[in-house]
């Protein structure tokens, strides 16, 4: 159209007329001919322009369908130089064709897409963000990832990139997950830490005597952000995991039963995680209960084979009696130190105070309790989550990060965000309050 108009300047005005005057003119002539002339139009359609459907006017500017993935040339400099300049383009159709376009071209047009991400116009800016996003959502973990990267790391944008930051990391945990599950590792939820909603999940990684990682498999516990306890139950590992383990400062509680790590290591550990709790249990025997008065008996366990009951109170193990002059948790405490130096397979008498239900009064009664190993029961034990470890949970969406909530769509494809009131979390009832790990 515009050669046209230039042609019809030629013809009408007078040799010499150039100037702001010839340029206004030319312009004139573009409107009228577009207004007079839409067959024309039509026929000739600018080639970085996708024609829309002849319609009526409303629809003059209403986008052109995007070529299949399929059919799009490689991403070459000159074709990405041109799309990322459309995405500025004054018409509508042009700015969505093109945004589609570096869409369906993925990984190639990565680069170029970041780079208008962070410095291009408002518009521009708005619609490579809004690409990434699409990319970040990607199957292919390598393209998310990478799209993830890019976002984060955008300075302009200081909302989507706190919400890259979160999903990165969220990202990195299902991987490291993924990896710890294949080495044999398991999950629960932590009844120490343990809260019901909230942005953040309370997790115990179990790491048992079906461990295959080595002391190299735990570099995933790091981004495991989410692991409040690790419990190392008849671990095969040595004094090597120190490194790997030093490393975990997010986790606030980390259990050593019947591992192999020598007590230097696990002291030197505890200097390098200062705000860490440790419990070393070194014999590794499970007696499976939880709290002095046996608030919960574990199916199966030594304790529920040896006929110990839910709200027993044990106040003797193998002859020598608890103080009970001392609060319950100090009970259960030389309980444990008691239970710590004893192996898996040796027998011990326990003496238990039981209410019988019919006179009210407390009877006592002895068992023998024969220990088995911490470790080998994979069965799930906080009582929480309906027997399902937590990441296999669905996940929130549309993704809620920190108050804010990413509502994906909106005109012309562009990301809309809305702030949200922050989620309070919700504590635990009273019956699943946390109770320490039984012996």
């Amino acid at each position: 159209m515009a050669a046209m108009a230039d042609g019809v300047m030629k013809a009408i005005l007078p040799n010499g007329v150039s100037g702001n005057f010839g340029r206004a003119c030319s312009a004139l002539s573009v409107v009228a001919i577009a207004m007079f002339c839409p067959a024309i139009e039509a026929e000739e359609p600018s080639p970085a322009d996708p024609a829309p459907p002849a319609a009526s006017s409303e629809n003059a500017d209403a986008p052109a369908p995007a070529p299949a993935a399929s059919a799009l040339p490689a991403a070459d400099p000159a074709l990405l130089g041109r799309l990322t300049l459309e995405l500025d383009d004054d018409r509508y159709g042009v700015r969505e064709a093109a945004q589609k376009q570096l869409a369906a071209l993925g990984g190639g047009a990565l680069e170029a897409v970041a780079e208008v991400a962070a410095q291009g116009t408002l518009e521009g800016s708005t619609r490579a963000v809004s690409i990434l996003l699409t990319w970040a959502d990607a199957k292919d973990r390598q393209l998310s990832l990478a799209a993830l990267e890019k976002l984060a790391a955008l300075e302009n944008r200081p909302t989507e990139s706190a919400m890259a930051d979160e999903r990165l990391a969220e990202v990195r945990e299902l991987a490291a997950v993924d990896a710890i599950k294949r080495h044999g590792g398991r999950f629960d939820y932590d009844r120490y830490f343990g809260m019901i909603g909230g942005p953040q999940r309370a997790v115990q990684v179990i790491l048992g005597p079906q461990w295959t990682g080595g002391a190299d498999g735990l570099r995933h516990l790091a981004d495991v952000r989410s692991a409040t306890t690790l419990s190392l139950y008849s671990t095969p590992l040595d004094d090597a995991a120190v490194e790997q383990l030093a490393a975990l400062a997010h986790v606030k509680r980390i259990e050593f039963y019947g591992t192999t790590l020598s007590a230097d290591t696990i002291a030197k550990l505890q200097n390098q995680l200062p705000g860490t709790n440790f419990d070393v249990r070194p014999g590794g025997a499970r007696l499976g209960i939880r709290g002095i008065n046996c608030e919960q008996v574990l199916p199966d366990s030594p304790a529920h084979k040896a006929g110990v009951k839910e709200q027993d109170r044990i106040i003797e193990f193998a002859g020598q009696p608890l103080d009970q002059a001392v609060a319950p948790h100090e009970q259960f405490e030389q309980l444990t130190k008691l239970i710590g130096k004893c192996k898996p397979g040796d027998s011990k008498p326990i003496t238990v105070q039981r209410l019988n239900p019919q006179t009210g009064v407390a009877e006592t009664v002895k068992l023998t309790v024969t220990f088995d190993r911490w470790g080998d029961d994979t069965r799930p034990s906080s009582g929480m989550g309906g027997g399902q470890d937590p990441f296999s949970a669905p996940r929130p969406s549309p993704a809620v990060i920190q108050g804010q909530i990413i509502i994906q769509g909106g005109a012309g494809g562009v990301q809309r965000i809305q702030v949200l009131p922050q989620a309070q979390p919700q504590q635990l009832p009273a019956e699943l309050q946390p109770i320490p790990a039984g012996p």
